[in-house]
């Protein structure tokens, strides 16, 4: 019997997890028994005496918390150990899943002060059970009523000096845990851990309603504990909280028995934990006392004599209070905050238009307006008003003779009535008020607000952008009851998460029929319409498609050249535009913008900067950025003119030459262009230089490891050609081909030879069999004939001896063509190592092997994916020449290098790594083995799916090791999985089912299957026999 609380017999108790297994997770009676459970915990256990502080830094308290889970050989450290950017290494943030914003690594927490800082911390302690979960809780339970009474088992842990928000977070994670496999969705799973994170912020709309109401029971029971004590400390409860359950959520996330998918959802619940305890400090330490927050009416003429509210000068119609939706916006006003704090110059909130800058502004005055003895809001956007906007100022506070002596006199006049805060709203530039501003100090604080970003010689600035996911989530759910997560996902989505246009959708749904594919639908085809309605005047001067274009219409005034750059920028895709894809292509340019920057070598930057100084463009490290939402409008706007820029921005696309796609070098290039590349819908263009481009961007997605995006686009593409151009259009050819190298990526090899038989046979017949691109297509059926040959048999066939024939045909064309060191004669000697291999000539394929890929070195480096591909095989033929420890050796240093060059997904690189694991299993090494060939095979099922060929080797392998280290119950379940998806996609007969079906047979005699395991293996028998009949 476990230890318990209380003594006495368990007969008539069952455990907790059993009566949440037959009565459901969340039904009211459970709920509230979760609650009482916290209670108990809490508040039974612990008396004056028993309590006390537990002191140290967040390292400290989190190392002790995890304890020895993240040293080496721990659970946790274990488990790190496929990123070493996680623990042994810890790089500050990381990138969640559906979240646009970085979140902290919460192991940077654990392992030193310099995220946390090093100050002390004092976590209210006492006693406390160490490992609280339902199965260490039993209750007395008759059938058809509820649990009466419940106590405690297995206090091995009990602890006198516990943190005692722990066993509450515990407690919750463990029966999370227990459920997290029902929730599948991932905007579910992102949903309950903001939920669980901020119980009492977020309305958690999408997390199943009984696990919904435990983990509220369990938080009001904690929350009202610490109330309820007495002792101010809910705060920094609220604080600790969030430490509990980051380190919690880490011990969940070092459970072996939980899935991979769960383990890595504890881990992003811990890194969203310590973004908010990070959040939940920042905030504490710039809290000021502030006084009434209350403001003054509008046009308010008295001076006020006594300490109160202060009175607010208003020069334009403004709202008494923020939007709504700033109370999603507290990073945002903390920081502006801090800055204010300073008082060493002005603060500029700047960002594009739609942002909430004016709302930011009123916000900050909201909260902290009690701090000052007045306030003045002055718009700002004309700079020929603002002198008369000071007169009126002066006059209203009854200094009107000073305002003949200028500017100075009225503000040294003001400074001496009392503090203020000074607001210019929707300052123009720099310029506009410059001569104006009242001296940061003692008497002014100023904050301006301003759609352009180029304010650094006035003061500091904070850039506003768009709400991230959460916020824009948050908005709409609280606004639109019926809307649920996955719906105010896609509104927010379509819109950019610009705030405006998110208040405007949800002013415009509340209540309406309308439903969100509704709504997304009108955006995509009507934004300039829609974003007109759907506005509270009383709260905002105008909506978002009249905002963007005034600011057009001004920047037209002011710089017509610059609104039409901005046209020209809408037409490329919202991602980054590199400001140096326009400059190098300026001969391309529409002819208006053609002639203006012929004036003058700087001309477009200057361009560039007045559409930036609007709000409509961003720069940020030499790429433009324009909002899609501004896209949609500027295009609708000006429809008439918009093929005549689409057509000029294709051109400077496919102007653009990154270089050989080949090349890693490139990459980066290409990723860049791409979007660009499909928003303008290059096949659609009849410019021979967009369809070149066009392929150039499916070369690129084919070697970078994107093999199945590229299989879409150019399936596209050929459809299209084949009905403008014809079948046997060259550009329809060139796609054919690129066609069937993705699907050789993607294990479509039957197809891929098909593909290249036809190309074959245009390319022969229209250029004759010397000509360089009819050798290309030789040799890619060749080396496509073998693979085929080896996915569909296993063994050599007629095939095999015609690719042999076909490719040294190849090879000795190409050496007397183009020389013996030529790139494209070594790639065609790599592929006849390869044909070799697989007609049994392996010592042949092995010199061959080597000579490809001393030679691709030798004029490629050893880093270029297609030495590295050589140097695999040259590994594979080392191996089978029973040069062993080489092998190894290289396949480790291939290895090394693929990752590093390619990135831990690309297929070339799960291909070292399962060869690297085979050598080391065969040098012993069988759990470094596992290691590899588990990260392989989960890489590859995301990046390949679950029947490609490549994963069910690695599946295979994977548990051929798994069973040499023991692991026998998950190799058995791994091998009989991979049979069955062998034996249906290749066949009962096929090399590879039979080897699998080997281990397989072999798994159920160790099982005790002995009947099964003698079938088995009387069918392989049958099937070898069958095969040797059939080659000989």
């Amino acid at each position: 019997m476990f230890q318990e609380i209380a003594g006495g017999s368990l007969t008539d108790y069952r455990s907790l997890s059993a009566l949440m297994e037959s009565e459901t997770v969340g039904g009211p009676a459970i709920a509230a028994l979760c609650g009482r459970v916290v209670e108990s915990v809490l508040n039974e256990w612990n008396t004056p005496q028993t309590l006390g502080f537990h002191r140290g830094t967040v390292s400290d308290v989190l190392t002790g918390l995890l304890g020895p889970r993240i040293e080496e050989g721990g659970t946790l450290h274990t488990w790190a150990r496929h990123d070493p950017g996680l623990l042994e290494n810890p790089r500050p943030y990381l990138a969640l899943p559906g979240e646009s914003r970085l979140f902290p690594n919460p192991f940077a927490l654990v392992t030193g002060p310099r995220m946390a800082g090093d100050e002390t911390l004092s976590l209210l302690a006492g006693l406390g059970h160490g490992d609280l979960h339902p199965g260490n809780v039993v209750c007395r339970h008759r059938p058809g009523r509820a649990a009466d009474a419940h106590r405690f088992i297995d206090l091995s842990r009990f602890s006198d000096d516990a943190p005692l928000v722990c066993d509450p977070a515990h407690f919750v994670l463990s029966i999370v845990a227990s459920q997290l496999a029902k929730e599948r969705a991932p905007e579910v799973r992102t949903d309950l851990a903001r939920y669980l994170i901020d119980p009492d912020g977020h309305p958690g709309h999408d997390v199943r309603v009984g696990l919904r109401e435990v983990i509220r029971s369990i938080h009001e029971a904690e929350k009202g504990w610490v109330e309820n004590n007495g002792r101010g400390l809910y705060a920094e409860w609220k604080s600790h909280r969030l430490l509990a359950h980051l380190a919690c959520a880490l011990v969940f996330s070092g459970r072996a028995r939980l899935r991979p998918e769960d383990r890595q959802w504890f881990f992003e619940l811990a890194a969203r934990a310590a973004g908010a305890y990070l959040g939940h400090q920042d905030e504490r330490r710039t809290e000021r006392p502030a006084g009434p927050t209350t403001v003054g009416s509008r046009g308010t003429r008295h001076i006020a004599t006594e300490p109160g509210p202060p009175v607010v000068f208003w020069r334009t119609e403004r709202p008494t209070a923020p939007l709504g939706y700033h109370v999603a916006r507290e990073r945002e006003l903390t920081a502006v905050g801090r800055l204010l704090a300073q008082r060493e110059q002005p603060v500029i909130i700047t960002g594009p238009p739609g942002t909430g800058k004016s709302q930011l502004a009123l916000a900050y005055l909201d909260r902290h307006g009690g701090a000052y003895d007045f306030v003045a809001w002055l718009p700002a956007q004309r700079e020929e008003l603002l002198s008369q906007v000071f007169s009126d100022l002066a006059r209203l506070c009854g200094v009107e003779a000073e305002a003949a002596a200028g500017a100075d006199a009225v503000v040294a006049a003001l400074g001496r009535m009392g503090s203020w805060l000074v607001v210019f709203d929707d300052a123009d530039r720099p310029s506009a008020v410059r001569r104006h501003l009242p001296r940061p100090g003692s008497r002014f604080t100023v904050l301006i607000t301003s759609r352009n970003p180029l304010w650094s010689q006035i003061g500091h600035q904070h850039r506003l952008g768009d709400f991230d996911r959460a916020q824009s989530t948050l908005l709409l759910t609280r606004r639109v009851e019926q809307l649920s997560v996955p719906d105010a996902d896609r509104v927010a989505s379509v819109l950019g998460d610009l705030p405006l246009a998110v208040d405007q959708a949800a002013q415009q749904l509340e209540g309406s029929p309308m439903s969100a594919d509704g709504y997304v639908a009108l955006i995509e085809k009507h934004a300039k319409d829609t974003l007109a309605r759907g506005l509270d005047e009383d709260v905002y001067p105008a909506s978002l498609a009249a905002v963007v274009r005034i600011a057009v219409d001004r920047l037209q005034e002011r710089e017509p050249d610059a609104a039409r750059l901005v046209r020209l920028t809408a037409c490329f895709a919202t991602a980054p535009l590199p400001f140096s894809l326009l400059d190098e292509a300026a001969e391309l340019l529409p002819p208006v913008l053609r002639g203006a920057v012929a004036q003058a070598p700087d001309r477009l930057s200057d361009l560039v900067i007045a559409a930036s100084r609007a709000g409509l463009v961003q720069v940020d490290r030499g790429d433009l950025h324009m909002h899609q939402l501004f896209r949609r409008l500027v295009r609708e706007e000006w429809a008439p003119e918009a093929d005549m820029d689409r057509s000029a921005a294709r051109r400077i696309l496919s102007a653009t030459d990154p270089g050989d796609p080949r090349d890693p070098g490139t990459w980066r290039t290409y990723a860049v262009l791409l979007p660009h590349v499909l928003e303008l819908d290059l096949p659609a263009a009849t410019d021979p230089a967009c369809h070149r481009m066009f392929l150039r961007m499916v070369h690129f997605l084919t070697v970078s490891g994107d093999a199945r995006t590229a299989r879409e686009l150019v399936l596209a593409a050929i459809e299209r050609w084949r009905t403008e151009y014809g079948a046997e259009a060259d550009i329809t050819v060139s796609a054919t081909e690129h066609l069937a190298r993705a699907h050789v990526q993607l294990g479509g090899h039957r197809t891929a030879v098909e593909l290249d038989r036809r190309v074959l046979e245009h390319r022969t017949r229209r250029s004759g069999a010397q000509d360089a691109e009819t050798l290309t297509a030789e040799h890619n059926l060749a080396a496509d004939l073998i693979t085929l040959v080896s996915h569909t048999t296993g063994l050599y066939s007629d095939d095999g001896d015609h690719a042999l024939r076909l490719q040294r045909d190849v090879v000795a064309r190409r050496t007397e063509l183009l020389g013996g060191d030529h790139r494209d004669t070594l790639l065609s000697l790599y592929n006849l190592a390869l044909v070799l291999r697989g007609a049994g000539h392996d010592v042949e394929a092995r010199d061959t092997h080597r000579g490809a890929y001393l030679g691709l070195a030798r004029i490629l480096g050893n880093d270029h994916p297609e030495t590295l591909r050589a140097a695999h095989g040259y590994a594979v033929g080392l191996r089978d020449a029973g040069a062993l420890t080489e092998a190894r050796n290289l396949h480790e240093d291939t290895y090394r290098r693929r990752r590093t060059v390619l990135g831990p997904h690309h297929p070339d690189v799960l291909q070292s790594a399962c060869s690297y694991a085979r050598a080391l299993g065969g040098h012993g090494d069988d759990a470094a083995a596992v290691v590899l060939l588990r990260d392989a095979h989960g890489r590859a099922l995301t990046v390949l799916g679950q029947d490609h060929p490549d994963t069910l080797r690695y599946a295979h392998w994977l548990a051929v090791s798994l069973r040499r280290t023991g692991e026998g119950e998950e190799s058995a379940r791994l091998i009989e999985d991979t049979y069955r998806r062998r034996l249906r996609l290749l066949g009962e007969s096929h090399l590879d089912t039979l080897r699998t079906a080997s281990v397989h047979a072999a798994e159920l005699r160790s099982a005790g299957d002995i009947d099964g395991a003698r079938e088995l293996e009387r069918a392989i028998r049958r099937r070898l026999a069958l095969l040797a009949t059939r080659t000989a």
